[in-house]
């Protein structure tokens, strides 16, 4: 789901890119995982849930960044404004206690596609 902010800021042209609006937009993905979880999973589960699956899209995310021009135009990960937004919510996610037992290795794998 994090290809969502990612295609709308390569569809805005350079006058209309927000950085407020497309952190916006990645908080509301955030927000929805969080609250789908809490309809279906128990509360004490829920949370390291959303950690497993928000590591899970942004895998996922990164996979499609190298793959298609349409979400890289020929640039890295690591200049790109709205995949550092991503990776600090998700890493803002992750750190709110309770923390799962891989969070400093999960972040470092995050980190090591990103460079």
């Amino acid at each position: 789901l994090f290809e969502i902010p990612l295609a709308y800021y390569n569809s805005l042209p350079n006058s209309l890119r927000f950085v407020d609006e497309i952190t916006g937009v990645v908080e509301a993905v955030i927000q929805t995982f969080r609250d789908e979880l809490a309809i279906w999973e128990n509360p004490d589960d829920a949370r390291f849930i959303l950690c497993d699956q928000l590591k899970k899209q942004f895998m996922l995310l990164m996979d499609n960044f190298e793959k298609y021009e349409t979400l890289n135009h020929h640039g890295k990960p690591a200049d790109n404004p709205v995949i550092d937004i991503i990776y600090r919510k998700v890493k803002n996610s992750f750190s709110t206690a309770p923390e799962p037992d891989d969070y400093e290795q999960t972040l470092e794998e995050m980190r090591s596609r990103i460079r």
